[in-house]
């Protein structure tokens, strides 16, 4: 059986734009079947 997973990544800053020397990748993943309820759960926090 496949399970499907969605995975959701960020970076804290555009180098070139915000002069920084470091940039810091960072990513999360669920299950496809959970992605409507996690959505609901933390739209509440989200930016």
């Amino acid at each position: 059986m496949i399970q499907v997973l969605n995975v959701y990544c960020d970076e804290t800053c555009r180098l070139e734009h915000d002069q920084q020397k470091v940039m810091i990748l960072g990513a999360i993943w669920c299950p496809f079947k959970k992605t409507e309820m996690l959505r609901v759960l933390y739209a509440p926090i989200a930016v």
